[in-house]
């Protein structure tokens, strides 16, 4: 007689028949860690060291088994559909949706404050803020008020050039990414960037920074993992659909978390693609919201697995880099 299969337990089995991707409580907008359901979760402010999405290669020494870490790492994404050359209003919007949850990190779209579709450069420095301006003014009460911090997609204004930029605030705290890859129009009205790629630390957190069509430079991310980053904040206004994909890639590739924000609806003929979401290291989907939804979500996560590099007890995929072997000369 065979005997009954013995019970699967949450904690020490890989994930099966869960949804491919959580999109959070709908009251709350909060995440279970790795989507797992609120009854076969690790209690509050214990979090898989190793989650559930993770589907370890044979050889893993994880083997889908779980430590745990006790200091949760909340991301929120903003995913907005702003009214064009309306600042104002975009950000109210945006703070609102932010002021019902809470995170450590505040992922928001590229330029999220403006709108994208400019005809001019005119129209581009319209809605453009330097790095001591209003709205970086206003971001630093408001992550001082909160006890988090903020990456936003803005138009910056410096001198007499308009740059493609990122704001990351955290309190008084501001450093500024300048988006490295231009795409398209893009380079009528904004100087490429020139700050490079840099990590800041948010509660002991390493975050880098890169702006929408940075992510089809595999250098980029890359760059980032190797400064140490151990959440990659990616600030969007996706039209082109490979995307968050191709982003579940970068994660994989650099075992990083990457959340990327973007935003929705359509302006002047261009359709963004939403599909705001975060990507564990392992590159699965810890969420991805919908193509047209605007709301704002919260995901849990333990950070210190993008600590480990390896995708096999003899594989570091940092250690086992060969420079030499890739350059041009």
């Amino acid at each position: 007689m065979a005997q009954a299969p013995e019970p699967q337990s949450a904690y020490t089995k890989n994930k099966e028949g869960l949804p491919p991707y959580p999109t959070g409580d709908p009251q709350t907008g909060i995440v279970q860690p790795d989507g797992i359901p609120g009854d076969q979760a690790p209690p509050r402010g214990v979090t898989p060291l190793k989650g559930l999405m993770d589907k370890s290669p044979p050889h893993s020494q994880g083997g889908g088994l779980f430590l745990y870490h006790c200091r949760m790492f909340k991301i929120g994404l903003v995913q907005n559909n702003p009214k064009f050359l309306k600042g104002k209003e975009n950000l109210a919007a945006a703070l609102e949706l932010m002021d019902k949850l809470e995170a450590d990190l505040w992922v928001l779209p590229e330029l999220f404050h403006s709108g994208y579709n400019f005809k001019t450069k005119k129209e581009a420095a319209k809605c453009a803020e330097t790095a001591d301006g209003p709205l970086a003014k206003i971001l630093q009460a408001w992550t001082a008020s909160r006890g988090c911090a903020v990456v936003a997609g803005v138009a910056e204004k410096a001198g007499a050039k308009l740059y493609n930029s990122a704001f990351f605030v955290n309190g008084p705290k501001l450093r500024v990414y300048r988006k490295t890859h231009l795409f398209g129009n893009e380079k009528k009205f904004f100087s490429p960037g020139d700050t490079g790629f840099w990590v800041e630390p948010v509660k002991g957190v390493k975050v880098g920074v890169m702006i929408c069509f940075d992510w089809f430079f595999p250098e980029s991310c890359r760059t980032l993992a190797l400064k140490g980053a151990q959440v990659v904040a990616h600030s969007a206004n996706l039209v082109l659909p490979w995307g968050p994909e191709g982003m579940k890639i970068r994660s994989l590739e650099n075992r990083v978390f990457s959340a990327t924000a973007n935003r929705v609806g359509s302006e002047r003929g261009l359709r963004f693609i939403g599909q705001s979401q975060v990507v564990a290291p392992n590159g699965g989907l810890l969420v991805r919201l919908g193509e047209a939804e605007t709301r704002a979500c919260v995901v849990e996560c333990d950070p210190w697995t993008a600590k480990d590099k390896k995708v096999h007890p003899q594989n570091d995929l940092f250690k086992d880099r060969r420079p030499r072997s890739y350059s041009l000369a």
